[in-house]
């Protein structure tokens, strides 16, 4: 079966609007939302055209910064630090730590993976990847160091495991929306949903006023949304970046606490 290209040569996937439970877009038929870093160059604008590309930086850590009111990356966010290296930094108290030691990407990996609700196994064979030297318990302790240290987060994952057990749902804090979860009470989702259906209901929300700013008539679209990510076409490339920036770049509030996207 071949690819879905018009007459025209452009390649038309199909969007699925509702079928993740978190809310975000799914793409099929083919999907573009997982194509290898190499095939990027494959896809090229129609004549005339350019495309123009931004993303959301550290999405899902700003989102769980702001619901947890960790002030430590609340206050990264906000000073323009970088949040794995303070991470790093403290978790393995040394405050020489730099950019490029391997124990700042370290630290990326396993707040990432924590965010998702990974238990200290899951991240243990994640890290390995990159750390073959790491063992179990060297995770088990970082993990331990991380709930002490970073106790906004523990306390946050602690009461969505309570909430969850009391309302069988989970809520996701930016726009209300509950996803039932029918008596099965899965850590890893109670903890991830809520990232990820906001980081939806953002993008959602990010999409309409971008739309809302092109001048579809002269050949600016939206063609893809992929993640965090949001590529245009246009003929005018200086133009399409200003809309992203105007458009995506924003301050959210939640329970106090704000941080900047």
């Amino acid at each position: 079966k071949g690819l879905p290209i018009d007459k025209d040569s452009i390649l038309r996937p199909s969007w699925n609007v509702f079928r993740a439970i978190t809310g975000r877009w799914s793409c099929s038929e083919p999907n573009l939302q997982n194509q290898p870093e190499v095939m990027r160059n494959v896809y090229i604008a129609r004549k005339g055209m350019r495309l123009v590309v931004a993303d959301y930086s550290q999405l899902e850590t700003r989102l769980l910064a702001l619901f947890s009111g960790e002030e430590v990356l609340l206050e990264a966010f906000k000073n323009g630090r970088d949040p794995y290296l303070e991470t790093a930094r403290l978790l393995f108290n040394d405050s020489s730590i730099t950019s490029n030691d391997p124990r700042r990407f370290l630290a990326k990996t396993y707040r990432l993976a924590d965010s998702y609700g990974a238990e200290a196994k899951t991240k243990w064979k994640r890290l390995i990847l990159d750390f073959p030297s790491l063992t179990l318990s060297d995770v088990m302790r970082i993990e331990e160091r991380d709930r002490k240290l970073f106790k906004a987060i523990t306390k946050w994952k602690s009461e969505g495991i309570k909430e969850a057990l009391k309302n069988d749902s989970v809520v996701i804090p930016l726009s209300g929306r509950r996803i039932f979860l029918h008596g099965k009470i899965e850590p890893p989702k109670v903890y991830d949903y809520p990232i990820q259906g906001s980081a939806s209901d953002l993008i959602k929300k990010k999409l309409g006023e971008i739309s809302g700013s092109l001048k579809w008539d002269f050949g600016e679209a939206i063609l893809l949304q992929i993640h965090d990510e949001f590529v245009l076409e246009g003929p005018n490339e200086k133009l399409l970046r200003g809309i992203l920036k105007s458009t995506m770049e924003t301050t959210l509030s939640f329970d106090g606490n704000d941080c900047p996207f």
